[in-house]
């Protein structure tokens, strides 16, 4: 059974994107109609449980980076085939091993900027495969805007 209408849920969650992102008051100042809204989203795709009980995620991003993450450890590698780059790190610790063009990254400076690099890669694909489940991170206020008939 659909709670949200398929036309509009894809709508209605960038309508609550915009607002989440555009704000930084409390949870507790979100619309319950918003709230509700995310909820659904979240229980569609496996619910906090779900959430909580995956360790491993593979995902390729926009076709040119392909990631692996372990949740449960902070472990990450990325592969960017385009041009013979991997970088394979702890984002808890920020060490790792990095291969850049084919040829290993042993410089420490050099090691460091591409550790830097991929670190803020990893956020931001991370960021938008899991955007759904940050709608209720502390310090997020979700408003419901409506929905639009073009």
């Amino acid at each position: 059974m659909s709670l949200v209408h398929p036309n509009k849920s894809i709508l209605m969650t960038g309508l609550l994107f915009i607002a989440m992102t555009a704000s930084s008051i409390s949870q507790a100042q979100s619309d319950p109609k918003a709230v509700q809204l995310a909820q659904q989203v979240l229980a569609v795709m496996g619910g906090a449980e779900g959430w909580n009980d995956t360790h491993y995620l593979q995902w390729t991003f926009f076709g040119r980076r392909n990631w692996v993450w372990d949740k449960w450890t902070g472990d990450v590698r990325c592969d960017i085939p385009d041009n013979d780059t991997r970088i394979a790190m702890n984002v808890n610790s920020m060490e790792g091993s990095v291969f850049a063009y084919g040829v290993e990254q042993t410089d420490e400076d050099s090691l460091d900027k591409f550790l830097r690099t991929g670190y803020e890669m990893w956020i931001n694909a991370r960021y938008w495969l899991v955007m759904p489940f940050k709608m209720q991170d502390p310090g997020v206020t979700l408003k419901y805007l409506g929905t639009e008939q073009d």
